[in-house]
């Protein structure tokens, strides 16, 4: 059986690809709005930017 790579499938992680995904070409999603979307804290969604 395969394994998931733990650097992507945390679930924050995720959830971010998952919102810049939906983005069109022409949107951006800025740090607060990020952090509001995904209901998380800045130093938790900064920890898993950096990685």
């Amino acid at each position: 059986m395969s394994h998931f790579n733990e650097l992507i499938h945390q679930p924050v992680r995720l959830q971010i690809m998952a919102a810049l995904n939906a983005l069109d070409d022409e949107s951006q999603l800025d740090f607060g709005a990020l952090r509001d979307l995904l209901d998380v804290t800045d130093g938790n969604l900064a920890t898993h930017l950096r990685k």
